[in-house]
């Protein structure tokens, strides 16, 4: 799952965790930073690329059951 956003990003980040913050307090992995993209003219857009979705659930869960 490709997610957009426009927070900071900068080269060498890539294959990072990529973290947004609940009104628990707490920050979450929602994906891992994958690049960027910029379009220019009708459909212009400067947004930071994350990989999310499933997977990344899946590794935290066992990153989790299998930390010591």
């Amino acid at each position: 799952m490709q997610l957009e956003h426009q927070g900071d990003s900068t080269g060498g980040d890539s294959g990072g965790p990529f973290f947004s913050f609940w009104p628990d307090g707490f920050p979450y992995v929602i994906g891992t930073v994958s690049g960027g993209e910029s379009l220019t003219g009708k459909e212009a857009e400067d947004n930071n690329i994350c990989a999310g979705g499933q997977a990344i659930v899946d590794l935290i869960k066992w990153g989790l059951a299998n930390w010591n």
